[in-house]
């Protein structure tokens, strides 16, 4: 069975005058609730034209069911409720798709209007909702109080940020992985092959919280041959039994790191790094900036100090990516 929550993307509601519960979703009738737009500009999706839009991130994928929306509720202002609306969905702000072109009713301007459920995206996933106000009821300004969609929460996959492997020693390997949107989360398993294709399952990690939609952190130490190279994934297992497998990560720990230090940091116009290993090798170095792009590709040695310049490079964050095999690991430092 599917359970259905609510995802309230703007709530206008007073229980100031509350007495009974005959109408549960009656909404306020003031100037200080509600979308209100006096003046147009072209939608994120180019398509609608010069329209008075909303749009709202939703900060995660959600799989989308019922639309109810409670048009503008203010005695005498009604005529500002929109009458044509087109709602579009994305997952990414750019790549829009449409819901539906719907027409709604004027609002009574009482304390007893419930709203009217104008359609139903069927499981459609999106992060991204766009109202788009076509024409409304012949006021000067455009406006509505509040919209709500369900959303199958027992559908939403948990959200993987990262899932690393690298060598702790030269027989351990330490997983690290990171997520959000844990809803019905019960437990993490562990599975390690040697070939990618048969698994066997080295451990267990429970859950965070069951109900979590905030950034948790985990980890897990596994037993290494250093000859080899071993492949790791995560399988996610829901309260209700449901399965997800993730994607395969792989470590071989032939050239041991112990430590990577890097210093100052912050720092000015270059850096100092010792990369500690039980080998005297060099590492294929990678200098990143913030957003993916190399800046610069070296080789640095073990065991010794070595300075990177940076007299070249804007401040901002930037991180050394030290590969080690298949194996990449990451280490942060900020330029002022």
């Amino acid at each position: 069975m599917k359970k259905l929550y609510i995802l309230s993307i703007a709530i206008f509601m007073c229980f100031s005058s509350l007495k009974a519960q005959m109408y549960p979703d009656r909404h306020n009738t003031n100037w200080f609730d509600g979308w209100v737009s006096c003046t147009s500009s072209i939608s994120p999706n180019a398509s609608r034209g010069d329209v008075h839009w909303v749009m709202y991130d939703l900060g995660f994928d959600y799989p989308l069911e019922e639309i109810k929306l409670w048009n503008c509720n203010i005695p005498d202002s009604t005529d500002m409720g929109l009458q044509n609306v087109i709602i579009d969905f994305s997952k990414d702000g750019t790549e829009w798709v449409e819901v539906g072109n719907y027409t709604l009713a004027e609002s009574t301007g009482s304390s007893i209007y419930e709203g009217e459920v104008i359609g139903n995206m069927g499981g459609q996933t999106a992060r991204y909702i766009l109202i788009n106000g076509m024409s409304n009821y012949g006021g000067t300004c455009y406006s509505f109080s509040e919209i709500k969609i369900n959303i199958d929460m027992f559908a939403v996959p948990i959200n993987l940020i990262s899932f690393d492997a690298r060598c702790k020693d030269q027989d351990q390997v330490l997983l690290e992985w990171t997520t959000s949107n844990e809803v019905n989360n019960d437990y993490f398993e562990i599975q390690k092959s040697t070939d990618a294709k048969e698994w066997v399952n080295v451990g267990r990690v429970n859950a965070a919280s069951a109900g979590s939609n905030g950034i948790n952190s985990y980890e897990f130490i596994d037993k290494s041959n250093s000859n080899v190279t071993q492949y790791y994934r995560l399988v996610q297992y829901d309260l209700d039994g449901s399965i997800d497998t993730y994607h395969i990560v792989s470590v071989k720990c032939d050239h041991f790191l112990s430590d990577i230090a890097i210093y100052p940091n912050p720092a000015e116009d270059k850096i100092s790094v010792m990369i500690s290993s039980n080998d005297d090798v060099e590492f294929k170095v990678r200098l990143i900036n913030a957003v993916g792009e190399e800046m610069s590709d070296l080789q640095l040695p073990t065991n010794v100090e070595s300075e990177i310049s940076l007299e070249d490079l804007p401040s901002g964050q930037y991180y050394l990516w030290i590969y080690n095999g298949e194996t990449i690991t990451k280490e942060k430092f900020v330029k002022i």
